[in-house]
């Protein structure tokens, strides 16, 4: 999913680069302030399970670092815990924004596209990523148990 993601922002600079040519040649390319917004959200949406398999967010090591292993798997579980029900929370609400846009049948305002592939790409990429964080608080809990 991660390299989709990447994929999305090359695109993302490869557009926005030739809008910008295409302007002193000739004219704007119709739509790409729609195709820049759809696919920087997806973009963004498929990046967010790789970087919390790879722990790349903050963290506020500093202080817990100076805790023994026990408190801070314990700090990390109530922490777990936490994203797991926001990004429940958000993924679920993204697949009622998705079958809402279905039904109203809303589409991107130049170029006509309907907006639920979009919104139902970012609700599987949210539903990926709460599934890594209901993993990762599996095995934390695992670790507060055997020590």
């Amino acid at each position: 999913m991660n390299v989709f993601g990447m994929v999305g922002i090359v695109f993302v600079a490869f557009l926005t680069c030739a809008d910008i040519f295409s302007r002193i040649v000739y004219m704007p390319i119709v739509g790409v302030y729609d195709l820049v917004r759809m696919v920087t959200g997806f973009a963004i949406a498929f990046t967010v399970p790789n970087t919390i398999v790879v722990k790349g967010n903050v963290a506020v090591g500093l202080i817990v670092h100076l805790f023994s292993k026990r408190y801070q798997n314990i700090i990390e579980t109530i922490t777990l815990s936490f994203s797991l029900v926001f990004f429940g929370a958000i993924a679920w609400e993204t697949i009622i924004g998705t079958i809402t846009s279905r039904q109203h049948e809303e589409c991107s305002l130049t170029l006509g596209v309907p907006m639920y592939y979009l919104i139902g790409l970012i609700a599987f990429a949210l539903v990926i990523a709460t599934l890594v964080l209901f993993n990762d608080l599996i095995h934390t809990i695992k670790k507060v148990r055997e020590k």
